[in-house]
């Protein structure tokens, strides 16, 4: 679950925040062809090129400045009518939302990007303000409210952000998306039928748009969407160490972590200990896992283990 809109509160974490800067360039329009983006995104809701245009730089004036009030201002609203029917429900689409894919680029890059896979959009009300069954819009942000620079200090992305600032510190772009990119209550991820066909597209274009040196899938949810349901066999995602592998078509690796969501709070300290990383760690240990595993790779040390991992139902582990 990509759920972040819990209030600030104090971390209770034994590893430091990093800031985020203000150098960080969010969604620049060198970074990919906007225009092809555009027409991908366009299979979910019907923007047109000038309108994705200016979602766009409603969010990167989120991500530059800090708003008041966050879940008001650092969002961008649309009619529900424009989400693209396969993808819509008849009726009752309580909190509905989409996160679009952003990219974030550190002040000194030249190293390749790495795409971080999410799960869905889910919303509640506090990003509406009208009831739950009288909402003619979609809530539109990014994964992990990324783009909104209020929000990096609230009590969920905190978590979110001890994985992504160690990255950009490390000099790799990311590219933030989801695997379903519209969600409403009672939405089942992944998404199956028609939606799951549109959805699985969607990303295969995604990632020859943007050509990561690596996959990144947080949760067994991302994981098996990208490798097949079957993929996960004999052990659970707290029990297994992570090692890139190869997407089943293309030369692209994939590396799936534990999702950092507060739900697998319980079950990160024997995670990490499975990844060895020492006692005491806490989130942020999973961006050193993705380090190291880029380093072993680069070093040719790496090899890719040809079973696979399997997951009980722990859905946002």
């Amino acid at each position: 679950m990509d759920r972040d809109c819990d209030a600030p509160r104090n971390g209770d974490s034994k590893d430091e925040q990093r800031p985020l800067t203000r150098d960080n360039k969010f969604c620049n329009s060198s970074f990919l062809d906007s225009g092809k983006l555009f027409r991908i995104l366009a299979q979910v809701i019907a923007l047109n090129s000038a309108e994705f245009t200016r979602v766009y730089q409603d969010l990167t004036g989120s991500f530059e400045h800090a708003s008041e009030f966050p879940l008001n201002d650092d969002f961008v609203s649309k009619p529900l009518s424009r989400i693209r029917r396969p993808l819509r429900p008849l009726r009752n689409a309580i909190y509905p939302g989409v996160d679009l894919p952003c990219w974030i680029e550190p002040p000194r890059t030249g190293r390749q990007t790495i795409i971080l896979l999410g799960q869905d959009p889910r919303r509640d009300q506090g990003y509406f303000t009208v009831p739950a069954r009288k909402q003619p819009y979609v809530v539109i942000g990014t994964p992990y409210s990324v783009h909104s620079r209020r929000m990096t200090q609230w009590h969920n992305n905190q978590r979110y952000w001890k994985i992504i600032q160690p990255l950009l510190d490390a000099g790799y772009n990311l590219y933030l998306t989801d695997i379903a990119k519209f969600w409403v209550r009672g939405q089942k991820t992944p998404p199956s039928g028609e939606a799951r066909k549109i959805y699985k597209g969607i990303l295969e274009k995604e990632i020859d748009l943007v050509a990561p040196s690596l996959v990144v899938s947080f949760g067994v949810p991302a994981t098996t969407f990208l490798m097949g349901p079957s993929f996960f066999a004999g052990k659970r995602m707290r029990d297994t160490k992570a090692v890139m592998l190869p997407l089943p078509l293309g030369s692209t690796k994939v590396l799936p972590v534990l999702h950092p969501s507060p739900l697998t709070a319980p079950i990160l300290p024997r995670y990490l200990r499975a990844n060895g990383i020492p006692r005491g760690r806490d989130i942020a240990a999973i961006a050193d896992i993705i380090l190291r595993a880029l380093t072993l790779e680069g070093s040719g040390a790496l090899q890719s283990q040809a079973g696979a991992p399997s997951a009980e139902a722990e859905t946002s582990a």
